[in-house]
């Protein structure tokens, strides 16, 4: 027969653990509740701009492909030596500076376009071209869209691509 401090401890540990489930509960719903009630960007068009020209200083200049890889769209459905292949410069084309024109924006998808200024090489003489760029917010974030083309060069630059 169990005695009476037996089952006030039985009744006082199942309180208990109600008590602790219930807070644990609170806890992740609130979580949750928390993630999907993000503020919106209150500048997404600037946050964008900002962000392109960080992109592509990372990308070109810089080369830091691992960086540029988590800013990527489909980042978790390519793996990053696929995607490094997939962007890498062989080292012809030396970037020299690029500028943002122009930032569109539409609802959660944007365009930017930028100037690049890159040089050749063996010559010293720097050329110019523009590069439209897709962006889509996902989670509150602006993520690039990589292009389909498995290139080391932009899309937007077809002159580029007949250099041997």
């Amino acid at each position: 027969m169990a005695s009476c401090a037996d089952k006030l401890w039985r009744g006082a540990r199942g309180r208990i653990g109600s008590v602790l489930f219930v807070f644990g509960m609170m806890a992740c719903l609130t979580a949750a509740v928390g993630c999907d009630n993000q503020k919106e960007m209150s500048d997404p068009r600037g946050t964008l701009e900002q962000l392109a020209a960080e992109y592509w200083n990372k990308r070109l200049i810089d080369q830091d492909y691992e960086a540029t890889y988590e800013m990527e769209l489909e980042n978790g459905s390519l793996p990053f030596e696929e995607y490094r292949e997939r962007i890498y410069n062989a080292g012809n084309i030396q970037y020299v500076s690029l500028k943002v024109k122009e930032v569109a924006v539409d609802k959660d998808r944007g365009l930017v376009d930028l100037t690049v200024q890159w040089k050749l090489s063996p010559y010293q003489k720097t050329f110019e071209a523009p590069l439209r760029d897709a962006w889509i917010i996902q989670k509150n974030q602006w993520k690039h869209v990589l292009p389909e083309k498995r290139t080391g060069l932009p899309a937007s630059l077809p002159e580029l691509q007949k250099v041997p």
